[in-house]
């Protein structure tokens, strides 16, 4: 059976309800032809930024999104639901949102068929000066160190911009950025993928296997990643770590100069280093730079300091979505045992407990836990392991090959793992830490880590009552 779309002398647009879908058809007209793939928060920002374009003034704009229960603004065009990706090769422009990857057949057919592929980060790019943007990516810890150069530039009375990835669209920005001294953005390998100019700075975290389950190999997803500085020239820089091979290796090719930092200490605390050698690059004070360091309250979710009761501190880390970073929060609470708990700002998110159970789990993404299960064996503070979610066989069987003596226990969801871990520390007779740092993505059970977080949260605050 031919395609519902074949041409057999039908108007210039017209739409197709066909297997209960609505489907672009066969668009013959001389009208800009402009497809926004992913209506999202991204999405709905650049879609109101091109309305105001005088270069996309007279397009036809479509809405391009697998929900088909999603809100289309009046008087737009919309192609939703499974088939949401049919026949891209018929737009002059698309538009992709980063959770559109770039390699999909959909978009690389068009791709080949003259179709102009773009992105709100692209566009971005274009409209800024590059001399004003400073680049940060990397595994994780990028929405930290971030959100750190952005307050430390802004302690330093720079007019500075916080964009991207971290939650706020570029596109909400534009105007404001032309007016400011420097933007600061998170980039994903996914906004990264198809970008063809790099930022003034870059600065490279961290780099482990991480999206595995979409990016076809760890090759793909660290090509992604080299665009921060592929395009620089040797006017700009690039900051990363020197004691992480695959980040040392891909900064190795850019033509900016490069600017290699040893962290202090090998745990989450090394992206407050890279972060205040940036800051101090660009002029800002050694002064400002601590007073910054010392009243950061870090974001949610990332060893968020909950409630302690009762000798039992819970720690939120929710935004642990790989083993790597569930590692990297064990062992800055466990170098820092001798420390009290105070307030909850991220410096203080250790504990002086002698006891910690983890709870971990969710949806997989093709990594591997090894890094994980040697950070439970080396660990002797860690007592009990608590496992949920699709791939808690997966993480099971990954700690057990350690061979450490460690108790693993799993349970259904996070609420059953949560009553276990309260159980479990409620009997011990040292002070307890319950940490939730899952090493996995969240969408088995959740709407994403965010969601995760808050729900461990309310389960702890409910203890109050």
């Amino acid at each position: 059976m031919s395609h519902p779309c074949t041409p057999v002398h039908q108007p210039a647009i017209y739409i197709l309800f066909y297997k209960k879908q609505y489907i672009l058809c066969n668009m013959n007209s001389a009208t800009h032809r402009v497809g926004i793939i992913g209506f999202g928060k991204e999405g709905r920002s650049l879609f109101n930024y091109l309305k105001k374009s005088k270069k996309y003034k007279n397009s036809d704009f479509w809405i391009l999104d697998k929900n088909p229960k999603i809100e289309i603004p009046k008087n737009t065009n919309s192609q939703t639901g499974k088939s949401y990706l049919k026949n891209l090769d018929k737009f002059d422009t698309l538009f992709r949102s980063p959770g559109a990857h770039f390699l999909l057949k959909e978009i690389q057919h068009a791709k080949k068929k003259g179709v102009k592929i773009e992105s709100a980060t692209k566009l971005f790019f274009e409209e800024i000066p590059k001399k004003k943007i400073i680049g940060v990516t990397g595994s994780k810890g990028k929405g930290t160190t971030a959100t750190l150069i952005h307050k430390m530039l802004k302690a330093s009375g720079k007019k500075v911009i916080l964009a991207g990835n971290i939650g706020i669209p570029m596109t909400d920005t534009i105007q404001k950025a032309k007016n400011t001294d420097y933007i600061v953005l998170e980039l994903s390998s996914f906004q990264l993928q198809d970008l063809n100019t790099s930022p003034h700075i870059a600065v490279i975290l961290d780099m482990f296997p991480e999206h595995l389950d979409v990016h076809k190999n760890i090759n793909e997803y660290l090509n992604a990643k080299t665009n921060i500085y592929s395009h620089q020239t040797k006017d700009d820089k690039t900051f990363y770590f020197k004691n992480n091979s695959l980040t040392k290796k891909i900064a190795s090719y850019g033509k900016g100069k490069k600017i290699g930092i040893t962290p202090k200490e090998n745990n989450l605390t090394k992206n407050f280093d890279i972060a205040s050698a940036v800051a101090e690059s660009l002029g800002v004070k050694k002064k400002t730079i601590k007073s910054v360091l010392k009243n950061f309250k870090g974001r949610p979710h990332r060893l968020e300091v909950v409630l302690v009761k009762n000798n039992i501190t819970y720690i939120n880390d929710s935004a642990a979505t790989n083993p790597e970073a569930t590692s990297a929060a064990m062992r800055t609470l466990t170098e820092n045992q001798k420390q009290e708990t105070k307030g909850k700002s991220f410096k203080s998110a250790v504990f002086s407990s002698k006891s910690l159970i983890l709870i971990a789990g969710g949806s997989d993404k093709r990594l591997d836990y090894a890094p994980l299960s040697k950070t439970i064996q080396k660990e002797k503070s860690v007592k009990l392991v608590i496992l949920y979610g699709e791939n808690k066989n997966k993480i099971e069987k990954s700690i057990q090959e350690s061979r450490k003596k460690i108790k693993i226990s799993k349970s259904k969801n996070l609420k059953e793992a949560f009553k276990a871990a309260n159980a479990f520390a409620k009997k011990s007779k040292e002070n307890t830490t319950i940490l939730l740092s899952p090493a996995s993505a969240s969408f088995d059970q959740f709407k994403n880590y965010e969601d995760r977080g808050n729900q461990f949260k309310k389960l702890v605050m409910d203890l109050k009552k």
